[in-house]
């Protein structure tokens, strides 16, 4: 008798510890998958909520900027990303969740007002870097056109007709422009050692008026920040006009950057 009770006490014992197994790997994985989110916050950019199919699982701040291992429901998933002061919506995208898989959003910057997403799949020609612009500095028109040109800072001015972007913003990356080699836009026998690309920005919304310019010393060297270098062949990166830092002048913050092989 004895050990016959001893036989049912191991059996309801290993019964539970199954059953409860069993619990936690449903609690783990059917049906589910895991999200990751990183992210860089502007410095006075509000908190992010993280909604899911209405529902808001998790909140990014400047303290906090990234999220690892959410568990996600598989299948199709609406992703709002929201100002939690104003309420607006940042981002509203739809994802496929994997079950038992990790998806994972490219990496943005969080503005406050945007979110800029590192998603560039393109590729430079030959010899070229492929740039790409935003608007950061709050003082700037909400939409810019802009031009390229050559200088060396000594009086010599070099336009190139086919270096404009239109309608540059404040809330996502513009077109991508490709730069090749300065020293291939020179005339034959001039010394490249001190050109560099030059923005040049206009308001479309006041005449086309200037608003950046060398003329007026508010100018923007595109420059390369990892080798502080006005061309990287093979580059592709993205660059924010933000505001002047103690002169006039506007020097294009990095945002991202990537050497293409």
């Amino acid at each position: 008798m004895k050990n016959f009770i001893s036989y049912i006490a191991l059996f309801i014992l290993a019964s539970t510890i199954l059953s409860a197994c069993q619990k936690g790997k449903d609690l783990e994985s059917p049906g589910f998958g895991k999200l990751n989110i990183t992210s860089s916050f502007a410095a006075d950019a509000n908190p992010l909520l993280v909604q899911i199919d209405g529902e808001t699982k998790d909140t990014l701040t400047f303290a906090k900027q990234g999220i690892s291992g959410l568990p996600v429901k598989g299948g199709k998933r609406r992703i709002l990303l929201i100002n939690q002061a104003n309420k607006q919506i940042i981002t509203d995208t739809t994802v496929t969740i994997e079950i038992q898989n990790t998806f994972t959003l490219p990496t943005f910057l969080y503005t406050g007002t945007a979110a800029l997403f590192d998603d560039v799949t393109a590729k430079p020609a030959q010899d070229s870097m492929l740039v790409r612009f935003v608007i950061t500095d709050p003082a700037l028109p909400n939409n810019m056109n802009i031009e390229l040109i050559l200088t060396d800072f000594g009086g010599t001015r070099l336009p190139l007709s086919n270096k404009k972007i239109s309608s540059i913003r404040k809330d996502k990356f513009s077109s991508f422009i490709q730069l090749p080699n300065p020293a291939s836009l020179l005339p034959e026998g001039t010394d490249p050692t001190f050109f560099y690309y030059v923005i040049e920005g206009f308001d479309p919304a006041n005449g086309n008026a200037k608003v950046m310019s060398i003329d007026e010393g508010s100018y923007s060297y595109v420059l390369d920040f990892e080798t502080f270098s006005t061309y990287t062949p093979n580059a592709v990166i993205s660059l924010g006009i933000g505001a002047p830092q103690g002169d006039p002048s506007h020097y294009p913050s990095n945002i991202f950057r990537r050497i293409v092989k």
